[in-house]
């Protein structure tokens, strides 16, 4: 009886992890890809900042960036 039981369950269990895995492989695929994106996104967009702070002057840069200030 203990054999035919673990012989039941190893062949039952592969067959239904398999099932949940490929069932469930669309949203952990998406979640770690929009992760990966706005991260991406994020290191882009402070490379870009760092890189235009180190190109122009900081003085320069605040005036450039409020015009509403002046008019």
């Amino acid at each position: 009886p203990p054999y035919l039981r673990v012989s039941q369950a190893l062949p039952y269990q592969p067959p239904s992890s398999t099932s949940t895995y490929r069932s469930s492989t669309p949203i952990p695929f998406i979640l770690p890809v929009i992760l990966i994106v706005t991260g991406a996104a994020l290191v882009l967009e402070i490379a870009v900042y760092n890189a235009e702070d180190n190109n122009t002057p900081s003085p320069p840069s605040p005036p450039l960036r409020r015009p509403p200030r002046p008019t």
